[in-house]
Order: structure tokens, then C-alpha cells, then sequence
């Protein structure tokens, strides 16, 4: 019987070593989310406003175009980790999309940025604007380049797993005046 005890209590003790690593990388990976989100919204909060072709995108709210095909696999708003309790940031939606898929700008606008972005990835930053500014991330590859003028339905790239330990999906968000905004509000509703 003591050995019996003694083997659960070690047991018990490597699990325990084993959820306080695994505590300790999530918290480590929070963190660089966290970084990740406030380095993206200095860089936006520094880029100068271009003037791009095409209608105001406010007008054009709740009938954009889909990014990419695929269901919503993680919803905007803050993520509650099951095991650890701890929130992370989520100001955009990821959408479960197929490696390769083609991206597509949402509505006209300038291209600001299309280059590898901390945790978020290859990521492409559109100023549509009006101080609405789209953000895809997590591209395999770029069909565009900083400064480019893009139409609705230009193609961005293609849907990756860059910049994530998860599975392959497009990260994207929508910010008005420098806030994140639900995504859903924006696009056009699925049939």
C-alpha cells in the first residue's frame, strides 16, 4: 500500500511539473500576443492615411465581401484559455479556410503593409480609407506589395499557417479609427 501511495504521489507530482510548463509557455505565448496587438496598433497609429480609389467603406458596411471561404472558426472578442482562466485578446476572427486559399481585399484601398508581422504572421494591411483599415494575417504568401492599389476581390495571398502553432486559417480584422471592430458587422451575411 505505501508503494502503491508513494508511486500516485509521484505520479501526481510529474503532472503537476507538467501543467505548470505547459502554464508557463501559455503565459509566455499571451504575452507575445499581447505585444504582437500593441505593436500592430502603434504601427497603424503611425501610418499615414492614403486617399484610395474606390467608395467609403463605411457606406459599404455589412455588405463586404468574405476575405476567404470557410467558417468562422474563432469569433472576435476576448478568449477565455479553459485551463489556465487567463484572457487573451482576440480582435478579429479566424477563418477556417484551406492552405492555399486565395485572400481578398475586402473593399478598394491601398496596400500599407505586406511583410512578416511579430506573432501575427504574413500579414497584409489595407487602408480603405475613411480610417477604416482591414488586417489579414497568417498568409503562406503575398499577391501584393506595399503601396499597391487594390480593388474588392484582389487577391492579398494565400491562406497559410505563418505566425501560429495552430492549423492553417486566415486571421483577419477590420479597424475604424484605430478600434478593432466585429468583423461580422462588416461583411455580408452568409447564405
Amino acid at each position: 500500500a505505501q508503494e502503491a501511495a508513494a508511486g500516485a504521489v509521484a505520479r501526481r507530482e510529474a503532472r503537476l511539473t507538467e501543467v505548470q510548463e505547459q502554464e508557463e509557455l501559455f503565459v509566455r505565448a499571451m504575452e507575445e500576443v499581447r505585444r504582437s496587438a500593441e505593436a500592430l496598433e502603434a504601427f497603424l497609429a503611425g501610418t499615414a492615411a492614403v486617399a484610395p480609389a474606390g467608395p467609403d467603406p463605411r457606406l459599404l458596411r455589412g455588405t463586404l465581401p468574405w476575405p476567404a471561404a470557410g467558417p468562422v472558426r474563432v469569433p472576435f472578442g476576448p478568449r477565455r484559455h479553459p485551463r489556465f482562466g487567463t484572457t487573451v485578446p482576440h480582435n478579429g476572427i479566424a477563418i477556417a479556410a484551406p492552405a492555399g486559399a486565395s485572400v481578398t481585399s475586402s473593399a478598394a484601398g491601398a496596400v500599407l503593409y505586406a511583410d512578416w508581422f511579430q506573432s501575427y504572421g504574413r500579414t497584409a494591411i489595407v487602408d480603405h480609407g475613411s480610417g477604416v483599415i482591414s488586417v489579414s494575417s497568417r498568409l503562406a504568401s503575398f499577391s501584393v506589395s506595399r503601396g499597391d492599389q487594390v480593388q474588392a476581390g484582389d487577391v492579398l495571398g494565400t491562406v497559410g499557417d505563418s505566425g501560429t502553432p495552430d492549423d492553417v486559417h486566415l486571421y483577419f480584422e477590420i479597424r475604424d479609427a484605430g478600434r478593432p471592430v466585429q468583423p461580422l458587422d462588416w461583411l455580408a451575411p452568409r447564405r
